[in-house]
């Protein structure tokens, strides 16, 4: 077994325990449902240590969707239902895509 795998398995183990079901529509596509992981309220560090601002990120496993600027992500959980665009660029690392949320 190698490394992959391991990060590939913890990843899925993660999602399963954590995720919430969302649907992510691109442009006039029809929507892909996924798990995903939302993270609320997080710092965004700046120059020298400082909080620069303060953002909402969505995770994605990247087997079920790579997320770029524009998709967008609804989901309803314990706050109500929630749709919100994605913003930023997403950071990936081959397991787990991560996205700033517009809004």
């Amino acid at each position: 077994m190698n490394a992959d795998v391991v990060f590939a398995d913890a990843a899925a183990d993660l999602f399963a325990e954590l995720g919430v079901a969302a649907l992510v529509v691109r442009g006039a596509d029809a929507p892909v449902p996924v798990l995903i992981i939302v993270q609320r309220d997080q710092e965004r560090i700046g120059e020298y240590g400082t909080a620069a601002t303060r953002v909402d990120t969505v995770a994605f496993r990247v087997d079920e969707w790579t997320p770029r600027a524009g998709d967008l992500v609804t989901w309803a959980d314990r706050l109500g239902t929630h749709a919100r665009k994605v913003d930023g660029l997403p950071d990936n690392d081959g397991f787990v895509a991560t996205a700033v949320l517009h809004g």
